[in-house]
């Protein structure tokens, strides 16, 4: 059954936290169609995000495929990722920030960005 180049306008796929998703062998198979040049059949309309640590076997695999565009997170500006934390937040608790002081929520904004 061949399906149609343009089923929706974008589609996103979400693979968050590869590096957590067991020891290097059981990420083998992913990495492996992740970095051919298979993946590039998908219809243009297609997006992979994936989320992980630098761990080596990770690395290794994508960054030498020239169709995954790697972003590290300490390259991004502190500012940046600050400002996005903060939209996130002030739209995802848009009922409670109006009963509290902006202070209170950012405030825990650098702790809680490196996980702590």
């Amino acid at each position: 059954m061949k399906l149609p180049c343009r089923m929706a306008d974008r589609v996103l796929i979400v693979i968050d936290a590869l590096d957590e998703s067991g020891e290097e062998p059981s990420r083998e198979h992913i990495l492996r169609i992740l970095s051919s040049q298979k993946i590039k059949k998908l219809p243009p309309n297609f997006r992979i995000l994936v989320t992980s640590r630098p761990l080596s076997d990770i690395s290794d695999s994508l960054l030498g495929a020239m169709h995954i565009q790697v972003k590290f997170m300490d390259e991004i500006p502190s500012a940046a990722t600050d400002r996005d934390i903060r939209i996130y937040i002030n739209d995802q608790l848009s009922d409670t920030v109006s009963m509290l002081e902006g202070e209170e929520i950012t405030k825990f904004l650098p702790q809680a960005k490196k996980g702590s």
